[in-house]
């Protein structure tokens, strides 16, 4: 992919509230629906919300909310078969929850980096930014589902048939 994992958190997160829409009851309650309230006014799909992500992120990972065809879909996908490729190929249905699971942490730590990246200090009060707490536990929680799968690369496994096919097609060829 061109762009980086963490750009690709941060698009999806700011277009999916762009292209959010709300059920209204009648187009006079749709004139004074956001404007002067506080913490809600502004123009539809402004950023005024937006602090890291994470929690519109869980929401759309929790179940079917990701669109298949996102870039942030495909991203994640891309990073899973990755995984089960460096597995060998055939994971256990364990493997896959921690697969899953793996994947999820990485947009996550992808999300609060790239919202760490953009304030201007990361001491704040005298004291470390809580978000760098839970950057910190969510790495963690990857580095133990890493450590679970097995740092080093297993080899595919084949079969008898599959390393005959193999001979034949080494053979017609040379």
């Amino acid at each position: 992919m061109n762009q980086p994992f963490f750009e690709l958190c941060n698009h999806s997160v700011t277009h999916k509230r762009m292209n959010q829409t709300s059920d209204i009851a009648t187009p006079a309650q749709s004139k004074n629906r956001g404007h002067g309230q506080r913490g809600r006014s502004g123009p539809p799909g402004n950023k005024n919300a937006l602090v890291h992500g994470l929690h519109s992120y869980r929401a759309m990972l929790d179940g079917d909310g990701l669109d298949q065809r996102t870039s942030l879909f495909k991203a994640l996908r891309e990073k899973e078969q990755e995984l089960v490729i460096a597995l060998g190929g055939d994971p256990s249905p364990q493997e896959r929850a921690i697969i899953s699971d793996s994947v999820k942490n990485m947009l996550y730590i992808a999300s609060l980096d790239n919202y760490l990246m953009q304030l201007k200090s990361l001491v704040r009060k005298g004291r470390p930014h809580p978000v760098l707490d839970i950057r910190t536990k969510l790495a963690a929680h990857l580095r133990e589902n890493l450590k679970a799968l097995g740092l080093q690369r297993r080899a595919k496994r084949i079969g008898v048939a599959d390393m005959l096919s193999q001979e034949q097609e080494a053979d017609s060829a040379g």
